[in-house]
């Protein structure tokens, strides 16, 4: 798929959550959308080193919850909460 869009000079826009108010997975000069919303698994896990390979989908819950074995956690800092202000 990826070939003939180079070959038609098409855009490629991928497309995850749909957590954008700014419509970034639009494509208006043309182009197809590419959903990644199955895509959300944890590739592997490299704790000695702080590493987590992740597919494009995953949520920052779901990654909490499937490391939380392992001791590790990914901070989240919410820029709507009013005790950063």
């Amino acid at each position: 798929m990826l070939f003939w869009r180079v070959r038609l000079i098409l855009f490629a826009v991928p497309y995850s959550g749909g957590s954008s108010l700014e419509g970034n997975f639009s494509a208006p000069y043309g182009g197809f959308c590419i959903d990644f919303a199955f895509m959300d698994k944890i590739l592997a896990l490299h704790d000695d080193d702080l590493d987590v390979v992740v597919q494009p989908s995953i949520g920052w819950m779901k990654l909490n919850e499937d490391i939380k074995d392992s001791g590790l956690f990914f901070p989240v800092v919410s820029w709507n909460s009013s005790s950063y202000f």
